[in-house]
């Protein structure tokens, strides 16, 4: 077990401490739940209905898929390039699809950066601290850079795609894409196989930082939550996943 936490974050800890680390991250997010509930409440939203987003979940997942198995690199680093077009297809053709054009007002502005220093600032780097390694440096904080623009495309259109809905037909909503990248991983497994992590980190992400954006959107909307989301989303895949040059 030390060789493994050495691995994940450089500093070998006792695994009964697991269990304290766990109600810290756990006791963070919760804590979210109330200074969520003081931003502005935004006016009545456009909420399309599930038969139009789940078409465009579905199609815009096939997109999705074909891009993200041209293995395209990024300053090169494998995959990253086709992920990042991957993430834009996907979150453009779901905001047509959907009809949706974003506004951003100044709740939106505030939603957003309380999700990014609560979420980084807080959570991200006491993850770091206590748990695995979850803080980019060096081509780990370009990568999270160049990211950001297509996260944040991704992560919007995915709010709007599930604002209002419960947790079941959030999964629902979700699981196309998740299902083309690994169809993706399979057609290209060199390529697009090393960024194979993207699969869980997307699935934590949804767990807890999707919990957050979630809680911020009943109040602000989901323009503000899904900026703020997408700026996380860069920041977990780049301190996460392993590089190799492409």
């Amino acid at each position: 077990m030390t060789e493994i936490a050495v691995w994940l974050g450089g500093r070998p800890a006792p695994v009964a401490t697991g269990t304290w680390i766990a109600a810290l991250l756990f006791a963070i997010l919760i804590l979210f739940r109330p200074l969520a509930s003081l931003l502005p409440i935004a006016d009545a939203r456009y909420r399309p209905g599930t038969g139009r987003a789940a078409l465009a979940a579905s199609i815009a997942a096939i997109a999705a898929g074909a891009a993200a198995s041209t293995g395209w690199p990024l300053v090169g680093l494998a995959g990253f390039g086709a992920l990042g077009l991957a993430f834009s297809l996907w979150g453009v053709l779901v905001l047509l699809i959907l009809r949706f054009t974003p506004r951003l007002a100044g709740s939106d502005l505030v939603a957003g950066l309380l999700l990014v220093v609560w979420g980084l600032g807080v959570f991200a780097l006491a993850l770091d601290r206590y748990g695995a390694a979850f803080l980019p440096t060096g081509p780990r904080a370009s990568l999270a850079l160049l990211l950001i623009p297509p996260t944040v495309i991704f992560a919007l259109a995915d709010r709007v795609l599930v604002d209002g809905r419960g947790m079941f037909a959030r999964i629902g909503l979700r699981l196309p894409f998740l299902a083309a990248l690994f169809l993706a991983m399979i057609v290209s497994p060199t390529e697009v196989g090393l960024v194979f992590t993207v699969l869980p980190v997307m699935v934590l992400y949804w767990l807890v930082y999707g919990t957050m954006a979630t809680w911020a959107a009943r109040r602000s909307g989901p323009v503000g939550a899904g900026i703020g989301a997408g700026i996380i989303l860069a920041w977990a895949i780049a301190a996460s996943t392993p590089l190799f040059q492409g």
